[in-house]
C-alpha cells in the first residue's frame, strides 16, 4: 500500500470497549491518501452493565 501512495497504520480494537458484551481483540488497518488515521477520535466506553441491573426486583421467586 506504502508503494501506491498510502498511509497505512493499525491499531488493535476490542470490541468490549465499544459496548460489545464480548471481549474480542482486531487488529485495524486503516489506509489514507494524505495522512495517518487518528485512532483516538473513536469514541470508546467503559460502563459495563452489572448484573442487578438484570435482575428482577419486582418478581417473587422462590429459590
Amino acid at each position: 500500500m506504502k508503494d501506491i501512495g498510502y498511509v497505512v497504520n493499525y491499531e488493535i480494537l476490542n470490541s468490549k470497549d465499544f459496548g460489545l458484551p464480548q471481549n474480542r481483540e482486531r487488529v485495524v488497518f486503516v489506509a489514507t491518501k494524505e495522512r495517518k488515521f487518528d485512532f483516538r477520535i473513536l469514541k470508546t466506553t467503559s460502563q459495563f452493565p452489572t448484573l442487578r441491573e438484570f435482575v428482577c426486583k419486582s418478581g417473587k421467586f422462590e429459590y
